[in-house]
């Protein structure tokens, strides 16, 4: 995470100002490493790289993206990126938000910390597979 607030340093943006104390978000979000090493990953572009460690930092505790703007901003892409996470499922696209498909897997948060998602309606097309990534039903 260090590499990332070093890269948006140097654009002039102070991460932690933005991500957690305006937007009143999350401080811990974690990574799981098998999913960052693997193939798929590896073959996205960098850019779409740096938006998916983003929107995970933007996610509720249930792994709902509801704004990607602002992680589009800092980024400095565009929706083709988000396309991009689309197209290869690392983002699924439920009504108008997406979703981190390996949120569970990512993020281990305990049950007593887990601030529940207001999205319960749109999370409902979705199930948690037996490797803890979400699928549409």
């Amino acid at each position: 995470m260090r590499v990332f607030m070093q890269f948006f340093a140097q654009k002039g943006v102070y991460v932690k100002s933005i991500l957690q104390e305006e937007l009143k978000m999350p401080k811990r979000r974690c990574f799981e490493i098998d999913i960052i090493e693997s193939f798929n990953f590896r073959r996205l572009s960098k850019d779409a790289k740096i938006l998916y460690f983003l929107l995970i930092s933007h996610a509720d505790d249930e792994g709902v993206v509801t704004n990607p703007d602002i992680a589009l901003i800092i980024s400095d892409t565009d929706e083709n990126v988000i396309n991009e996470l689309i197209h290869t499922e690392f983002l699924l696209k439920v009504d108008d938000m997406l979703v981190i498909k390996h949120w569970h897997r990512h993020n281990k948060i305990q049950a007593s910390r887990v601030v529940p998602s207001v999205y319960k309606n749109e999370l409902s097309h979705l199930h948690l597979n037996s490797r803890k990534e979400y699928e549409f039903l």
